[in-house]
């Protein structure tokens, strides 16, 4: 059994159970900050660590992955992941390259970019844009016959 505290609130006189499971508010005020301190020191390190010709606009630490947001997609898929790669052996976590997002171009236009330059023999018969991760997902009838053209 979960040992209850009534709190009463001075300003409206009200009465209020919570449950007081021995951690003081103090105590998790200072784990919150030290974590806030750790994300601060990983972030520095990371963006130190990475070439300016990235472009890294953002640093998001998700979980057990890292947001890289970038305006400069072409480097950060190239040359980047070659500095990525030993960094995320080293803290443990993924790393997750994704456009900033005033470089991305708007819904609209990028479903007709897409049906512009996919083959005519592939049907789309969704096409889902992402605005948190600027990810787009298609479904196709024939997925196989898509490829990638980098110009």
């Amino acid at each position: 059994m979960i040992p209850e505290k009534k709190i009463i609130s001075k300003k409206n006189g009200t009465s209020v159970n919570q449950f007081n499971l021995g951690v003081d508010t103090t105590q998790s005020n200072r784990i919150d900050k030290s974590k806030n301190e750790l994300d601060e020191t990983l972030e520095n390190r990371i963006s130190n660590s990475i070439p300016k010709e990235a472009q890294i606009t953002n640093i998001k630490l998700e979980a057990a992955n890292i947001a890289l947001y970038t305006k400069n997609p072409r480097f950060a898929l190239t040359e980047l992941t070659l500095h990525l790669s030993a960094m995320s052996k080293s803290i443990k976590k993924r790393f997750i390259i994704r456009t900033d997002p005033s470089i991305r171009l708007a819904e609209d236009e990028t479903r007709n970019v897409i049906s512009k330059i996919l083959p005519k023999q592939v049907t789309i018969s969704v096409i889902f844009c992402d605005e948190a991760t600027g990810e787009v997902i298609l479904e196709s009838n024939k997925p196989e016959e898509i490829r990638p053209k980098f110009s």
